[in-house]
């Protein structure tokens, strides 16, 4: 076979390599793993050079599981009931006249402005968020507190930290028992121990103070 020979033979191997492939591909290197099903649905996310995009699988966000409707209320007068502390404790540090009754009322501020943002913490981690305002019967008791001063607030103060810590007392232990939510429930288990120490003092300054 001559040179001329030789070319067009090569030639033709060539367009016909050519013809044989598939529609769209080119020479370089063909992806493969993706699914072909036109019917399946893949969400991306953007990743960093040269990880292409990857899979997002049907998780919700954040990982949250709702908090059962009990466990909501709970927690929502839970909210109420440290906002009515920290208020009647604020007003009595300014207001008081009794050294005690300050010193307890300072302590009970503290306490209780450190479990709110516990409870602050735990509701935005549980997709909640909770009430601003107080309410109900906590409402009623701040709304009276700030109405008086000296050693008429004194004497109210101590009645009333001695009923109110009693209620929550008793709530706190049956939610540390019975709330679903188990972050919830730990919240509530370490909180009376700490409520059982400002019901006590409370009924010895209510006995001091008379």
């Amino acid at each position: 076979m001559n040179a001329r020979s030789m070319l067009a033979a090569v030639a033709a191997l060539a367009i016909l390599v050519a013809c044989r492939r598939p529609e769209g591909e080119t020479s370089s290197t063909r992806t493969t793993g993706a699914t072909d099903d036109p019917s399946r649905t893949t969400t991306t996310t953007p990743g960093t050079v040269g990880q292409g995009t990857t899979e997002v699988t049907g998780t919700p966000q954040g990982g949250r599981t709702p908090l059962v409707e009990s466990d909501q209320m709970f927690l929502k007068k839970a909210a109420s009931g440290a906002l009515a502390e920290i208020g009647a404790a604020r007003h009595v540090t300014t207001a008081g006249s009794n050294a005690e009754v300050k010193t307890y009322a300072t302590k009970l501020l503290a306490d209780h402005t450190k479990a709110h943002e516990e409870l602050q913490k735990l509701a935005t981690e549980k997709g909640m968020t909770l009430p601003a305002t107080i309410t109900g019967d906590h409402h009623d008791m701040v709304g009276d507190l700030t109405k008086l001063g000296g050693a008429q607030l004194d004497k109210k103060y101590a009645k009333e930290m001695v009923d109110d810590h009693e209620e929550d007392v008793k709530e706190f232990r049956e939610a540390a028992k019975d709330l679903k939510d188990p972050d919830l429930r730990a919240w509530a288990q370490k909180q009376v121990p700490i409520l059982e120490g400002h019901l006590t003092e409370a009924k010895a300054l209510d006995k001091k103070i008379k």
